[in-house]
């Protein structure tokens, strides 16, 4: 019996607008871990979303999100399906050059801090190991790595 991914994302496709109804071409799985907070201690109830390049959405929509497993180094996973083919995905990331990750406290919605990723040189047939970004508040106080 084929296990069910408890992190893959529904209703929302890459590229972005990217060919509703058409077949998967593979996936990109966006995993967040090893947080280092730089407060007293993590806030207890965070979730975050990831803002792709071209997702303009409507009131009515929102970004999928992943809630942080609680503790020191959170962590989060969320599994996007990519409806490009490989060289039109690498395109997509080399043109939008960054992600970024959203987060927030997931009883109030309020924005807690957001980090850019570089995903310019993202190859389909090497994943990322590791990046590491610095979590910002909007007026650029540093939250956490």
């Amino acid at each position: 019996m084929e296990r069910k991914d408890e992190t893959r994302v529904k209703g929302f496709d890459l590229p972005p607008g990217a060919g509703r109804g058409s077949d998967d071409k593979g996936h990109v799985t966006l995993t967040v871990d090893g947080l280092e907070w730089q407060l007293r201690g993590a806030p207890p109830w965070v979730r975050v979303t990831a803002r792709w390049w071209g997702d303009e959405l409507s009131d009515k929509r929102q970004r999928p999100w992943a809630k942080l497993v609680d503790g020191p180094g959170g962590s989060a996973s969320m599994t996007f399906p990519v409806k490009a083919k490989p060289a039109g995905f690498s395109r997509y990331c080399r043109d939008a050059r960054a992600v970024v990750l959203e987060f927030s406290d997931g009883r109030t919605a309020r924005h807690i801090a957001s980090a850019s990723v570089d995903v310019s040189r993202l190859d389909v047939h090497r994943p990322v190991a590791r990046h590491e970004a610095t979590l910002s508040t909007k007026a650029g106080g540093a939250l956490g790595v």
